[in-house]
């Protein structure tokens, strides 16, 4: 991917949210549909659940290793501060993308919880 797409993509954290949530709730509903039990016992636990997982990774993600808090680079990091502005630039674009995915994650297994209080009471 370009730094070019990067920075678009990066732009509109909105729409990523949407095709990450779109794009859940279509894989789990046609997951659910072909579950045994029916579709109004199996979709709010699958949103529940898929939810949880998705804000997980994501989280896995956003808190992904990195060698910058180690020694030399920690204290050119805090003395910086161009440093710490190009740091920053670099890390926003992505930063931004994966809390979307993240928030979508949530809403998704929010709704599945009220989905399984509802529907199966």
């Amino acid at each position: 991917m370009t730094n070019g797409s990067k920075k678009k993509i990066s732009e509109r954290p909105l729409l990523v949210f949407l095709f990450t949530f779109i794009g859940l709730v279509v894989v789990l509903t046609v997951l659910a549909m072909f579950d045994g039990k029916g579709i109004l016992f199996s979709v709010g636990t699958y949103f529940l659940y898929a939810g949880i997982i998705v804000a997980i990774i994501g989280f896995a993600f956003l808190n992904k290793g990195s060698s910058r808090w180690d020694g030399y680079a920690q204290s050119e990091y805090m003395k910086n501060p161009e440093y710490f502005k190009n740091i920053r630039a670099q890390e926003r674009p992505f930063e931004r993308i994966v809390w979307a995915v993240i928030l979508a994650g949530i809403s998704i297994a929010i709704i599945g919880y009220f989905l399984n209080r509802l529907l199966v009471g």
